[in-house]
């Protein structure tokens, strides 16, 4: 059966190896054998290490993972969360072989389809990501912009230079990924999707954010906000209480702005609360 959630392990060219991912299914996914389901894949953000891969221990370390099973019954959705470790789930421009962006856009996609009930069509199809994870969604989304409808994005790490220019301190990752930013800026610039955004196809895009108020990325996510403004790309803001945090409560936020906006399709707003 497949009911709650389940790890499974998927071979992956791209990255050489096997990767793991949960996917978590509606209680009555095997009762109702005909029927088919949305599908909304949910990148998570920075991960504490986890010494055992196996699904209840995933589940602990995996920030998303609270709660889920229970959205995808309250939604009636298959909800597909990847494995991909602290790799910002884009392909790394100075080690060639971590290619998890690629992964995520040409093998994670199809396997899903393929082995789940999913309705395929682009209409039926979300990505989500919360702090690293909004980085990988939005990098997915807009590398896929006819794959999914739309985009929701929780308190996210959208510029790589931000933590070097506010505090001189390097960025744990991209330091990895990109090198030092000092003499490496052209190449963080080609990878800050506060002004990445602004090239997307506005009649393509749909997208959610939301931050917390205490969140110390409320300044990149604010300007992401000013960028889809300027460029005129469909969207919703909203600022919340609280920090950098993540929750099942969260998504179901974002699930319950997409439903909203995609029924009424109010195009080009920016709220804030």
């Amino acid at each position: 059966m497949l009911d709650s959630s389940h790890l499974f392990y998927i071979p992956s060219a791209a990255l050489n190896c096997e990767m793991p991912v949960l996917v978590y299914t509606p209680s009555h996914y095997s009762e109702q054998a005909a029927r088919e389901y949305p599908a909304v894949y949910v990148l998570h953000g920075k991960m504490e290490y986890c010494e055992t891969p196996d699904a209840s221990s995933l589940a602990r370390h995996y920030p998303p993972s609270f709660g889920m099973a229970e959205i995808a019954d309250r939604w009636g959705v298959i909800l597909v969360a990847p494995v991909t470790g602290n790799s910002y789930h884009m392909n790394h421009p100075r080690h060639e072989a971590a290619r998890y962006g690629d992964y995520l856009a040409e093998e994670l996609i199809p396997w899903t389809d393929s082995h789940f009930r999913t309705i395929r069509s682009q209409e039926k199809r979300a990505v989500a990501g919360y702090s690293m994870g909004a980085y990988g969604a939005l990098s997915l989304y807009a590398s896929r912009l006819d794959s999914f409808a739309c985009c929701l994005l929780r308190s996210g790490s959208f510029d790589p230079s931000f933590r070097y220019k506010t505090t001189g301190e390097e960025h744990w990752f991209f330091s990895k990924a990109l090198g030092s930013y000092a003499g490496q800026e052209t190449l963080y610039q080609a990878h800050n999707w506060v002004e990445k955004v602004r090239s997307l196809e506005p009649s393509k895009c749909r997208f959610i954010i939301e931050c917390g108020q205490e969140d110390p990325l409320l300044p990149v996510n604010r300007a992401l906000r000013d960028s889809l403004v300027s460029a005129g790309i469909p969207h919703i803001y909203q600022e919340c209480a609280g920090g950098h945090a993540w929750c099942g409560q969260d998504l179901s936020h974002l699930l319950a702005h997409m439903q909203a906006y995609m029924t009424t399709d109010e195009r080009a707003q920016s709220t804030c609360s």
